[in-house]
Formats: structure tokens, C-alpha cells, sequence
């Protein structure tokens, strides 16, 4: 009798195995889900750097208005030399985040990793030449003298 017992048991385990075997989905299904969700992944990933491009782009086009600016106070240029310190600092995080995404650059998002590059190396140009023509350039006296010789 406990023969019977072990081997109903045994059946009745292997009726349960098949069974769920049977009730999973198909293995095609389970492919098509998996690339599906890969392939959202990469949508999320190329919506999340167009975004970030997209405010680069933002401030990029702030930093030009500012550069036609005259007559500026030395409150609004100590200001200015906030916004480009934490530019500098706004900078480094973007160039570290794609350095880390560098990965999707090659075969995922290979646009919009170009693009939010351009973007980044436009705000580091931007913020040189916003901190040349406030700071550093009319403080070179020979600079300043030769505008002067223009101007006249």
C-alpha cells in the first residue's frame, strides 16, 4: 500500500509539473514580451535624454540673450558669476551621466546620445564665452584698450 501511495504521489506531482507547464505561455510570447519591454526601455531611455537635451538647449539659448546684454551692475555680474559656477557644476554631472550612459551610445539611442553631447559641449562653450566677455576680457587691459581705439 505505500507503494501505491509513493507512486500516486509521484504521478500526482508530475500531473502538477506538466500541468504548469502547460498553463505557461508559450515560449515565442515570452520572447515577443521580453524584446517588447527592452524596446520600451530604450524609448523611456531616448524620451529621458531628448528631455535632458531639450533644457540644455534651454539655458544655451539663456546664456546667448545674456551675452548681448550691456550696461550690466556688479550685482548682475555677481550673478552672472553664480549662474557660471553652477554651470560648471551643472556641466560635470551632465558629462559624468553620459560617460555612464556611454553603453547606449553605440546601438540604442545613438541620436539623441549626439545630441545631448552637442548640447553638453554648447554650454561649456557658453559659459567660456559668458565668463570671457564679462570677466576676463575687461580685465585685459590691452583688450579694453584696443575696444576703446575701435569705439572712437
Amino acid at each position: 500500500m505505500t507503494e501505491c501511495l509513493t507512486a500516486k504521489s509521484k504521478i500526482q506531482a508530475t500531473f502538477n509539473e506538466v500541468a504548469e507547464l502547460a498553463s505557461q505561455k508559450n515560449e515565442k510570447v515570452l520572447k515577443q514580451e521580453t524584446v517588447n519591454k527592452f524596446l520600451d526601455k530604450i524609448l523611456e531611455l531616448q524620451n529621458h535624454l531628448t528631455e535632458r537635451t531639450n533644457k540644455i538647449n534651454h539655458i544655451n539659448t539663456k546664456f546667448q540673450e545674456i551675452s548681448w546684454l550691456r550696461d550690466i551692475d556688479a550685482d548682475s555680474l555677481t550673478i552672472i558669476r553664480k549662474i557660471l559656477d553652477l554651470s560648471k557644476l551643472w556641466h560635470n554631472k551632465l558629462i559624468k551621466h553620459y560617460v555612464n550612459l556611454n553603453w547606449a551610445r553605440k546601438d540604442y539611442a545613438t541620436e539623441a546620445m549626439r545630441k545631448f553631447k552637442i548640447e553638453i559641449d554648447d554650454l561649456k562653450e557658453r559659459n567660456q564665452d559668458l565668463e570671457d566677455l564679462f570677466f576676463n576680457l575687461p580685465a585685459d587691459i590691452e583688450f579694453t584698450q584696443r575696444i576703446e581705439k575701435l569705439s572712437k
